[in-house]
């Protein structure tokens, strides 16, 4: 699998860059200059002094800048989400996180249920549902296992 470079850190870690993509595979970096790095088939955190965090890699990462800058980070069987600096904002414990739509981030937990995350990564609606949509014009769809129902963030039908 080939790996593309998503965005090139600037100014300050260039030379970092050069570094590291003689000895990697890809780079997903955010704005403040962290990022993640392709090593070995696993992706491994770079804090913005250009310190690698061995202890955790991911199989995979998504970076987003909304509603501040993070990345939903995968295990093999997880996912969960750590912000630019390193630190786990969502342990991964969630077999499917998606992307935030209208504030709210549809998540299936690992009971195979799902609800939604608001932009904190607090749970606003707990998972119970079979299966579910993301928010569109401030609803989203969602089974319960007898019916669809189409709900708001707040869980009024």
């Amino acid at each position: 699998m080939k790996w593309v470079m998503h965005r090139l850190v600037s100014n300050n870690l260039n030379n970092l860059n050069k570094q590291i993509m003689s000895d990697s595979i890809g780079i997903k970096a955010f704005e403040n200059g962290a990022q993640f790095i392709a090593k070995d088939g696993e992706w491994v955190f770079v804090d913005k002094n250009g310190n690698e965090n061995n202890d955790r890699s991911f199989c995979d990462v998504v970076l987003y800048e909304w509603p501040y800058p993070f990345a939903v980070v995968s295990t093999i069987d997880y996912d969960g989400a750590m912000d630019h600096n390193g630190d786990m904002i969502l342990p991964t414990c969630y077999k499917e996180l998606c992307v935030f739509r209208e504030g709210m981030m549809l998540m299936l937990d690992n009971t195979n249920r799902f609800g939604y995350l608001n932009e904190f990564f607090e749970v606003a609606i707990p998972p119970q549902y079979i299966a579910a949509y993301n928010f569109k014009n401030g609803s989203a769809f969602v089974f319960d296992g007898v019916k669809w129902s189409l709900i708001n963030k707040k869980k009024k039908v």
